[in-house]
């Protein structure tokens, strides 16, 4: 496979990732919002978008610790070290990536509104 295919390649993935993102954020952060109070709504906003800055700054640290110390390592091909460097990370993200998809099934669910089911009550 030539460097022109491979960055094609790379350019795809990279493409559907963002594409993915894109349309998660939306409706997720109207998903976690859908129950506050109307007069909770600002405070309800800034948490989410607080969470969600801690979160990506959490991960470009986590990422870029295991990034550049792979990078050092071929400090004498530089081409080489950026593709094994970004490889590695690929991997690392999308494992993280099935382990929150995992978390995300042991949040608790809530019942349909209208189908009887009563909420338990709480502590």
């Amino acid at each position: 496979m030539g460097r022109e295919a491979e960055y094609r390649h790379g350019r795809h993935v990279l493409s559907a990732f963002g594409a993915g993102m894109g349309l998660a954020v939306a409706p997720l952060a109207q998903l976690t919002l859908e129950n506050i109070p109307a007069r909770h709504a600002g405070s309800g906003s800034g948490l989410v978008n607080t969470v969600a800055q801690v979160a990506a700054s959490t991960g470009v640290a986590v990422i870029g610790t295991i990034f550049f110390p792979l990078l050092a390592t071929h400090a004498g091909e530089p081409a080489h070290g950026y593709g094994t460097a970004f490889g590695v990370t690929m991997w690392v993200s999308i494992a993280l990536l099935a382990l929150t998809v995992a978390a995300g099934f042991l949040l608790p669910r809530k019942p349909a509104p209208g189908s009887g089911v009563q909420h338990p009550a709480g502590p």
